[in-house]
């Protein structure tokens, strides 16, 4: 069943949670609106969905679900807490808080609980016991007991529990204690708990700032046959999104048509647009380039629809004037700039170079990635430092990498291409695996646009130098050699 976002509110909570866990929805405002608004009927199918599902084999669901009932603080989330607690090795913040939410309600199941692992030495209850700050004595009783099994956790537990009652028990256990190091963790347990320390302090949860207003369903997980789906869906927001997704696999010669009538006839500005871009490099359809500019020239016609039939002509047709007249209209319009700085881009033009730089901290983030982008793909070096100070920023950071690989001043060889790595592992004070995978994919794209060898294999390990191959001309209707599936002139040729 495909969803759109007006039905969420139509169908039980238990089948929305089934689709957000196959990526058939945005986990976003909508979504979570559809779950809150109506506490008595989601709670019991969240918790019977939380307890059926382990784990999705798409969208794992753990941390959403830990956060919807902290929000809800609704004891019957209880056995599903416990679960959790139960299977994690650590626990996370979370998760206390969650726990701390429920407050007294939840003291009895995790006193059972500790009973069962107080023994472990990894176990981590006596402070989720803590934690709860709830007063108690079968709570005090259990972590001055603890004393006994590991003196130094229940110590810290106790300097969290915050009840001057334990004070003469931590006295006694600094007393008959022969560890040096033992005493002084226990002797500054004692002086927190003395000086009233160690209380966690709780903060207004606001589960809405974790979320996204709006959010596209997963359709990177999904099979042809899913994403294809979305095409007939009543929302337009999702209807361009899956002509994004025939976009990025390479529209067949089947798609063709199928494409031309969105961008003829979808009722919404959004789909047709976007269905326009998509008919990028359909060269031999010269019914289909004069509908574009046609469709570009109608003064009349919605912006988006415009725009996206601006971008489609800049992959073959960026170099005529007419063509660049309208990127620079286009340009003028906030509403449009960022489409008119993608023509810029694919239109490959260094002419346009001045367009980018002012915008890469611009608070529209379309524009903004528009800039971040065209800055990489056109190889505008002089703008190459101030993506670097977008590093810190985590929502451009994964594209401000990628740029800066393709356009910072470095020479054009393997010690080259080396020290950039290097350099941008230092300038972004180090790269995770995803990021580290994503700048040397980065690398090699600007080595193989310049008819250079790759220097990293597709796990990112050097590659041994090999003896020279002239490497093969790459044609602009051939697959782009980078492997990401589609013609070389929508890809690592677009600029």
């Amino acid at each position: 069943m495909i969803l759109s976002p007006a039905e969420y509110s139509q169908v039980s909570p238990y089948e929305l949670l089934e689709a957000a866990e196959r990526g058939h929805v945005g986990l976003d405002h909508r979504w979570l609106k559809a779950l809150l608004d109506r506490p008595e009927q989601s709670i019991p199918d969240l918790v019977r969905f939380a307890l059926q599902h382990q784990r999705g084999d798409r969208e794992d669901l753990t941390d959403d679900l830990i956060a919807i009932f902290h929000h809800l603080a609704d004891p019957r989330a209880l056995p599903y807490l416990i679960q959790v607690t139960r299977r994690r090795e650590d626990l996370s913040f979370p998760l206390i808080e969650a726990f701390r939410a429920l407050g007294p309600p939840a003291v009895d199941a995790l006193l059972k609980l500790y009973e069962e692992e107080k023994d472990d030495p990894n176990c981590e209850i006596g402070f989720l016991l803590a934690a709860l700050a709830v007063p108690d004595p079968r709570i005090l009783e259990a972590l001055i007991a603890r004393l006994e099994i590991d003196p130094v956790d229940a110590g810290h537990c106790l300097a969290a529990y915050r009840d001057p009652a334990a004070i003469p028990a931590l006295e006694a256990a600094i007393a008959r204690s022969d560890r040096e190091q033992e005493r002084a963790s226990l002797q500054s347990s004692l002086e927190r708990l003395r000086q009233g320390e160690g209380e966690i302090e709780d903060e207004p949860f606001d589960i809405w700032a974790d979320y996204p207003a709006e959010d596209e369903p997963r359709f990177g997980w999904m099979d042809e046959p899913e994403w294809r789906a979305f095409l007939s869906s009543p929302s337009p927001e999702y209807r361009a999104a899956a002509i994004g997704c025939l976009d990025e696999h390479g529209p067949e010669r089947r798609d063709v048509d199928l494409l031309f009538g969105f961008a003829r006839e979808d009722p919404d500005p959004r789909v047709r647009g976007r269905a326009w871009q998509a008919l990028a490099g359909s060269d031999d359809r010269e019914d289909i380039r004069e509908a574009m500019r046609v469709r570009l020239a109608q003064e009349d016609a919605a912006i988006q629809d415009r725009a996206g039939a601006l971008v489609a002509l800049a992959f073959d047709e960026g170099e005529r004037p007419e063509i660049q007249r309208w990127m620079i209209e286009f340009y003028q319009r906030p509403e449009s700039r960022a489409a008119a700085l993608q023509a810029m881009t694919v239109s490959g033009d260094p002419g346009f170079d001045r367009y980018f730089p002012p915008h890469l901290g611009d608070e529209d983030p379309a524009i903004q990635a528009s800039a971040i982008q065209g800055v990489g793909l056109l190889e505008i070096s002089s703008a190459a430092p101030a993506l670097a100070a977008l590093f810190e920023d985590d929502a451009v950071r994964e594209d401000a990498l990628t740029a800066y690989a393709l356009s910072a001043e470095a020479q054009l060889s393997r010690r080259g291409m080396r020290q950039l790595l290097e350099k941008i592992e230092r300038l972004a004070q180090g790269l995770s695996q995803e990021e580290d995978d994503q700048v040397k994919q980065a690398i090699n794209y600007r080595l193989q646009r310049q008819e250079l060898p790759a220097i990293f294999d597709e796990d990112g390990r050097w590659i041994e130098e090999a003896p020279a191959v002239a490497p093969k001309k790459v044609g602009r209707n051939d697959p782009c050699p980078c492997g990401s599936g589609k013609k070389y002139k929508k890809c690592c040729g677009a600029a």
